[in-house]
């Protein structure tokens, strides 16, 4: 399929990171881990959630908030877990190894820039659990003619990775397995349909993509089993001040 992007307004007065590289609009995708490996995190993950270890997934907006993606009033529901639960760093060192290949998307060389980690989650999505329409490095509202704008408030953020655990089925009847859930990106659309492009999840698969409205998305309602993922989001830097990088 061919896509292309539907460009969002976005304040030119806010700092941010490396601006996408308009003539790729894509996204990366790879299996990057056995299903067996991802097996035994998912199963970790799941205990520390039964044992009460999870919280509440934090969101941007305030109380009383009201947007067209809330359901049942709320613009995200999922819970998150410590990063550090057994065997997740193999989730995170995949994603590391791949971040790279999602810098021509950002129009970046490899020999002058590297990916320097600023944070990770861990998070689980139960029935009825979603995300609403977002972009990691901003904020948005409604101008005075109803039109979405973007306003950057995390410009450390340039490039996102998520990893799945769990896998997409039809009825999410497994234990390692959930239905609906697909991530979807509102601003990346097929030429030919004019439908959002959709990435279908499966334990091992990971996404890289930049963390701009550009590439703004969403992750659809579960609507059985559960939905466990890893997350990273990086700042990219020169080469030369990549001390410390993760």
């Amino acid at each position: 399929m061919a896509y292309r992007f539907l460009e969002p307004k976005i304040e030119t007065d806010q700092p941010g990171g490396p601006r996408p590289n308009l003539a790729q609009p894509d996204v990366y995708t790879t299996v990057a881990l056995a299903p067996d490996t991802c097996r035994q995190m998912a199963r970790a993950v799941l205990q520390a959630h039964g044992a009460g270890q999870s919280w509440e997934s934090p969101t941007r907006y305030a109380p009383g908030h009201s947007s067209p993606w809330d359901i049942n009033g709320r613009f995200r529901s999922s819970r998150n877990l410590k990063t550090d639960l057994p065997g997740l760093d193999s989730a995170f060192d995949a994603l590391d190894r791949h971040a790279l290949q999602a810098f021509p998307l950002l129009g970046l060389d490899v020999r002058h820039s590297v990916p320097r980690r600023i944070s990770d989650q861990c998070i689980f999505y139960g029935a009825g659990d979603h995300l609403g329409d977002h972009a990691d490095d901003s904020d948005s509202f409604q101008d005075d003619h109803g039109r979405t704008v973007w306003t950057v408030i995390k410009p450390q953020r340039h490039l996102v990775g998520v990893l799945w655990l769990t896998t997409q089925t039809a009825d999410g009847a497994g234990e390692m397995e959930f239905a609906g859930g697909e991530l979807r990106f509102n601003s990346l659309v097929d030429e030919a349909t004019g439908q959002p492009m959709a990435v279908p999840p499966t334990a091992g698969k990971l996404v890289v993509f930049p963390a701009t409205a550009w590439f703004r998305h969403e992750v659809l309602p579960v609507r059985a089993g559960t939905r466990i993922t890893v997350t990273r989001w990086w700042e990219v830097v020169p080469r030369e001040a990549s001390a410390g990088t993760g």
